[in-house]
């Protein structure tokens, strides 16, 4: 098991920061309230449980850990009433190096940004032309995506062949095109036409 220091989450938020800057996002959105990087992304913010909770869906389905494997990442969430959204991240003994779960944290993180780039209908270089204090991503639809395809019960309890089906697609910013797309399955399989 990998062990971290207690308070070690901090520097996990001040580099998902950074790599949020780098994926074209100043700030998160939830409802009309816009939220600074620093907040959304804290230890104790909206938008950490949901990444930790996607990069565990990630680990998992990536085949390195069960799905009822629990301690796979250095991190989980707790419930905790006293902070401003009831969740706080944490470092805890895991079976994967951090600098792995950390990857699957950007992943989580570019994820929810290219969401948030899809439902205001921009392409990835329509995004970048924006005003820096413009580039605010709503959490909403990573939420609801996180809930659909990523931590839906088939994947918890399904049959691999139900899991297969219901499979989701990783986005990246840089294959936004705009316009948000009808289905969220992977295309595992393309055939050529016999012809």
């Amino acid at each position: 098991m990998n062990t971290y220091q207690e308070g070690s989450f901090q520097k996990i938020s001040d580099m998902l920061e950074i790599t949020s800057q780098r994926h074209g996002a100043n700030g998160f959105s939830i409802g009309e309230e816009v939220l600074p990087l620093a907040l959304a992304l804290d230890e104790c913010g909206p938008v950490t449980w949901a990444l930790v909770m996607h990069a565990e869906a990630i680990a998992k389905q990536s085949g390195l850990g069960s799905h009822d494997q629990t301690n796979l990442l250095p991190f989980t969430c707790t419930v905790n009433e006293q902070t401003p959204f009831g969740n706080q991240a944490i470092m805890q003994p895991g079976h994967l190096p951090l600098s792995l779960a950390f990857t699957f944290l950007d992943a989580a993180l570019e994820h929810s940004i290219a969401l948030g780039m899809q439902h205001y209908g921009y392409s990835a270089s329509e995004w970048q032309k924006l005003d820096e204090n413009q580039k605010v991503i709503p959490i909403e639809p990573y939420l609801a995506n996180l809930q659909q395809t990523w931590l839906s019960d088939v994947h918890e309890t399904g049959t691999p062949a139900e899991r297969f089906v219901a499979w989701p697609r990783l986005l990246d910013t840089k294959q936004v095109n705009g316009q948000p797309e009808a289905d969220q399955q992977s295309k595992v399989l393309n055939f050529p036409s016999m012809r």
